[in-house]
């Protein structure tokens, strides 16, 4: 068999074939030596497959589309999806698609087709903010009801929300067991709640019952009931 090309360098030798049938290792070479050479469709270095242009177990295939993120599909394809883009400056997971963190799931961030909604770190810290004028909810949500929803500030509790049935929740400020709708504590002493309203006068709080209807109305210089 004739040889096309015979590049010689300083040391070793780099072999490049035509398009002759050959065996798998070149005249007058031997395997392990440091040799580049191609049979038909396949490039080679020594007895190693370095590139086919007939798909095989060596090669990764595939493409996708201008910003796609690349990722397997199979063990060696490469696709893309709208799905999850980069354009340089944005990553961008597509409408109603979820970012799901942890083995088992378990934390996911979900985007609705049409919510506006943020989660931003400013020069105010973190917010998170819900843009969608039309009535979308700004929802905090736990399944566990007696735990509920803890207010933390510098690793100590200062606020706890609870259910205790389907028809009422309660807030608890300076106590974790909130055991009325509204359950306020001070341990330091003093005033554990203050009420204000602007006017000379004026009604500060109301409070009123149902069953009856009465009401009692507090103001800043004395409590009017229900009038009869």
């Amino acid at each position: 068999m004739a040889i096309d090309v015979l590049i010689t360098p300083a040391s070793g030798t780099i072999y490049i074939s035509g398009s002759e049938a050959q065996t798998p290792t070149p005249p007058n070479l031997t395997n392990g030596t440091n040799y580049l050479w191609a049979s038909g469709s396949t490039l080679q270095w020594g007895n190693q497959e370095v590139y086919t242009n007939a798909p095989g177990s060596s090669e990764i295939t595939g493409g996708g589309s201008a910003n796609q993120v690349a990722y397997y599909s199979a063990s060696t394809t490469i696709a893309g999806s709208s799905n999850l883009t980069f354009d340089g400056n944005n990553l961008k997971i597509a409408d109603d698609k979820k970012l799901l963190l942890g083995n088992s799931s378990d934390l996911q961030l979900y985007h609705s087709a049409g919510a506006s909604s943020y989660f931003t770190n400013g020069s105010n810290g973190l917010i998170i903010w819900n843009q969608d004028a039309a009535g979308g909810q700004l929802k905090l949500r736990n399944d566990r009801e007696d735990y509920g929803i803890v207010f933390d500030i510098s690793g100590t509790e200062v606020a706890r929300v609870t259910r205790v049935s389907q028809s009422e929740g309660r807030i608890g400020i300076g106590t974790t067991a909130p055991s009325y709708p509204l359950h306020v504590v001070r341990a330091q002493g003093g005033y554990a709640a203050q009420f204000e309203a602007s006017g000379n006068n004026g009604d500060v709080m109301r409070l009123k019952s149902t069953g009856d209807n009465s009401t009692l109305r507090f103001q800043t210089d004395h409590i009017i009931p229900s009038q009869t």
